[in-house]
């Protein structure tokens, strides 16, 4: 098994690049925050020395969650990165079902308290399929949103993620709100002038962005406003060059309004939280 260096990144970019819709964060981790940094988004890749980067992929991020692009009746290399995660603390995984399975029981986790162990849909789109909406405004929060929307985020992960509303989660929940803001991924829908839904993209690329943080408030829902946040946020992605789309959804609300505006399911996302950190001992 090997780890990646800085003269594989792109081999690694160019395999990973076939498979857009289930490789959206390993990319843009490597493309944002490389190999090499102390952010919590940086990772350590792993693959076979044998087989080579072809032969997939496994990642662990400096905050212990872990990614991978292997194929899943691939055994041997399942046991193998397993192996070289060995003494790691993971917090959790997220990617293709079947790959999380395989990845599960390579590392004998299956059976480990999960704070939230979730299959979603997973969606993409051609962006020049995604109509446009003019009886809204979306832009970047000012700053005397933040705390509103640190509140929402809050509550967007209570409702998706099994968090707790504590102190420390709202800290969280702010941190979150803050580098989408600083990194100018983060918009928010107005009706009316007032904010009623918020988007963001959790993963950016050239050619495709991964849709997260949508969050429309209970009083605001039904009324079409997550499909008009998503679909202009996109708009404004095509014109800054990006082609494609992905995102997973659970509830079937939520599906249906990505299918309004043309996406469509192409697989299965697993997303899996323990709930106490999980040693490798493989």
């Amino acid at each position: 098994m090997r780890k990646a260096q800085a003269c594989d990144l792109g081999a690694i970019e160019h395999h990973l690049k076939q498979s857009f819709a289930t490789t959206m964060f390993l990319r843009s981790n490597l493309l944002n925050y490389g190999i090499d940094g102390a952010s919590r988004y940086c990772m350590d890749v792993f693959f076979d020395g044998e087989a080579g980067i072809e032969g997939g992929l496994c990642a662990i991020t400096r905050s212990g969650y872990l990614l991978a692009h292997v194929d899943p009746s691939q055994h041997r290399l399942w046991v193998e990165f397993a192996h070289a995660l060995k003494g790691r603390e993971v917090l959790g995984m997220t990617g293709d079902q079947e790959q999380i399975s395989a990845l599960f029981n390579a590392l004998g986790a299956e059976n480990a308290g999960f704070k939230i162990d979730d299959v979603q849909r997973l969606y993409a789109v051609s962006l020049d399929r995604v109509p446009v909406f003019d009886d809204v405004e979306l832009r970047a929060p000012e700053p005397d949103m933040i705390e509103q929307l640190s509140h929402w985020r809050l509550a967007s992960n209570i409702e998706a993620l099994g968090e707790r509303e504590t102190v420390s989660a709202l800290a969280e929940a702010r941190a979150q709100i803050n580098l989408l803001q600083t990194e100018d991924r983060l918009r928010v829908l107005l009706s009316n002038g007032e904010v009623v839904a918020m988007t963001a993209f959790n993963a950016t690329l050239p050619d495709c962005v991964q849709i997260g943080g949508v969050f429309t408030p209970p009083a605001e829902r039904s009324k079409g406003y997550a499909r008009r946040a998503v679909a202009l946020h996109l708009a404004e992605a095509r014109r800054n060059g990006v082609e494609k789309a992905v995102l997973f959804a659970a509830n079937l609300a939520a599906c249906r309004a990505y299918e309004a505006i043309g996406f469509e399911q192409v697989g299965h996302n697993r997303v899996a939280l323990f709930s106490n950190p999980f040693k490798v001992d493989a």
